[in-house]
């Protein structure tokens, strides 16, 4: 649609964005030429003010149902005034004020969306700050304090300090082989008797029993006989019961590990699963891990099954080796930043203890070419007084003749 715009002005538009205030409206006809239209497209929506369409449909041209009344001026805008002749009346001046007004509470807008949002970023940071703390306390006590990894399987002290299954195994197997090396005819796994076996032999009434009993247990397990010290892993102090497996903690251990994304590690391997490794590796072939197999009743397919479970075993191990090397390294690394950080503070201190002493040394020779200074103006001093008193004399002789 083709539009011819009339534009009355008492005076020319000044460049700056501040409408004059000499002229009052602006004139905007309709084209005489509808045959140009295209009457598939709507020219009734107002979208600008220099393409305001103020066409009044006709009888001839061409018009087509509009599901949605459209508006008689759009809102924010001023109401425009018909005249006779078809044309509409819009007043600029309270137009341009109108989108200035617009312009400036969208501006608010804006810098209030930005105050909310830097507000929001604030939190955001506190936030992930107070969680970073909060993933290190609970952290912390879930963790087992030899090996420094989640306690799947914890196990508790009998002085209440818990440690992983794996930690606890290697602790009291160290202990029992450093007793075996320093005690090599001490046998640990050796028959014990019942105290219950006793109490039964006792009340039954079968004195012969009961005092081979006492002295087989006599005989196996003498008073005077050393045992190994069990301690504990963390605070070393001398146990009496044996340790007992911490549901409580372990539970929440799952927990935390489930929410966090962390997967479970594999079972340990049985101890058929090591009897078999035992065997292949000392050499009974085939034919031997076969009659282990057919005595323990497992089939093929479950060995492999155990093969499978002890090569997880043995990813995860080497996966904590890994961890612990890692942290070795970084702790290495932190060792080595420090000793650097102390060499160049050293290196600074030096450079400041011989900048003192060359100071140190040009104030000594400023303080002797000062002596000397004082020395040769004492000296100068003691010639002026000297010609001061020798005048003072030849006055007083003048005087006197």
């Amino acid at each position: 649609m083709s539009l011819s715009v009339k534009a009355a002005f008492q005076s020319p538009l000044p460049i700056n964005r501040t409408p004059p205030r000499d002229y009052k409206s602006v004139s905007i006809s309709a084209d005489k030429h509808r045959k140009t239209r295209d009457p598939n497209r709507d020219y009734r929506t107002a979208t600008h003010l220099s393409t305001i369409s103020t066409q009044r449909p006709s009888m001839s041209s061409p018009s087509f149902p509009d599901p949605t009344p459209m508006p008689s001026h759009m809102p924010g805008s001023p109401s425009p005034s018909s005249s006779p002749n078809g044309t509409l009346t819009l007043d600029v001046a309270t137009a341009f004020e109108d989108l200035l007004e617009d312009n400036c509470r969208l501006t608010n807008r804006v810098l209030e969306f930005e105050r909310e949002l830097g507000t929001h970023r604030l939190r955001q940071h506190v936030g992930d700050h107070f969680l970073c703390r909060l993933v290190q306390s609970i952290t912390e006590p879930l963790e087992c304090p030899r090996c420094h990894s989640l306690m799947w399987e914890p196990y508790q002290m009998q002085c209440g300090h818990s440690v992983c299954a794996h930690c606890s195994h290697a602790w009291f197997d160290r202990i029992n082989n450093t007793f075996l090396v320093r005690h090599p005819g001490v046998d640990l796994r050796s028959p014990v008797v019942l105290p219950q076996l006793l109490f039964d032999l006792a009340s039954r009434k079968q004195a012969e029993l009961w005092e081979v009993s006492v002295l087989f247990q006599h005989l196996v397990h003498p008073p005077h006989a050393k045992r190994p010290r069990y301690t504990c892993p963390t605070c070393e102090c001398e146990l009496h019961s044996a340790s007992t497996e911490n549901l409580g903690l372990k539970a929440a251990v799952q927990a935390w590990a489930t929410s966090r994304g962390f997967r479970p590690p594999p079972p340990a391997p049985s101890q058929t699963v090591l009897r078999l490794r035992m065997e292949s590796v000392t050499g009974m072939g085939r034919v031997g891990t076969n009659q282990v197999l057919e005595e323990e009743g497992i089939s093929v397919e479950r060995s492999w099954e155990l093969a499978m479970i002890d090569l997880e075993f043995a990813r995860w191990h080497m996966a904590q080796l890994r961890k612990r090397l890692a942290m070795q390294v970084a702790f290495s690394q932190a060792l080595a930043r420090r000793r650097r950080n102390a060499a160049c503070q050293a290196g600074l201190a030096q450079d400041a203890l011989f900048q003192t002493k060359k100071l140190l040394e040009q104030a000594l020779i400023s303080l002797e070419m000062q002596q000397d200074i004082n020395r040769i103006l004492r000296m100068q001093l003691e010639v002026l007084e000297t010609r001061c008193v020798d005048s003072v004399d030849d006055d007083v002789e003048c005087s006197a003749l």
